[in-house]
Order: structure tokens, then C-alpha cells, then sequence
């Protein structure tokens, strides 16, 4: 799992987009120790990566870095956002 993710999850939040006890629910899971999801840190390549996401396809800093987050370590991305299945090269999932 991406980890800027939970940054996201943070602002969209914040901004009232999403209820806050199911964040506070998915953040538990996601966090636990021995959860299904390893954590992918946003470093140089997924920078390099998100970077080269074309802007016609995505001008959202926060989807930029997870796609290239999931780009960098060569794996898919399981999102409902089906703008991210135009990014050249990046499996979507869902």
C-alpha cells in the first residue's frame, strides 16, 4: 500500500469528503502489525514515475504519487478511480 495513501485519506478526510470514523477503521486496518498490506514508501523512482503521468490523464498530486508509487515497485493498483487506467503502463485493478 502506497504510504502517501494515508495522507490522502488524511486530506480527503479533513475536507469532508469522507466520514471520519471509516477512515479511522481503515487506517486501523491498514496499520495493524501483520496486515496483508506492506507498506510502499513515495522515494525517488515514484517520483520520477508520477512525474511522467501525463496531466491530460491526472493532475491530482495525490493520485500522481500512488500511481507512481505502484509503478515504481512494479504493481498493480487496486483503486476505483478510472481516470489512473490511462496511466501508460500501470496495471488498475477494480
Amino acid at each position: 500500500m502506497p504510504t502517501v495513501a494515508l495522507l490522502e485519506l488524511a486530506y480527503l478526510e479533513q475536507v469532508g469528503r469522507l466520514n471520519p470514523d471509516e477512515i479511522a477503521r481503515v487506517r486501523a486496518r491498514l496499520l495493524s502489525p501483520g496486515g496483508a498490506l506492506a507498506p510502499l514508501d513515495f522515494g525517488v523512482a515514484a517520483a520520477l514515475h508520477a512525474g511522467n503521468i501525463p496531466r491530460a490523464v491526472s493532475t491530482d498530486p495525490f493520485d500522481r504519487m500512488v500511481a507512481g508509487t505502484a509503478l515504481a515497485a512494479g504493481l498493480p493498483l487496486i483503486t476505483a478511480d478510472t481516470k489512473l487506467r490511462d496511466v501508460p503502463g500501470l496495471t488498475v485493478i477494480w
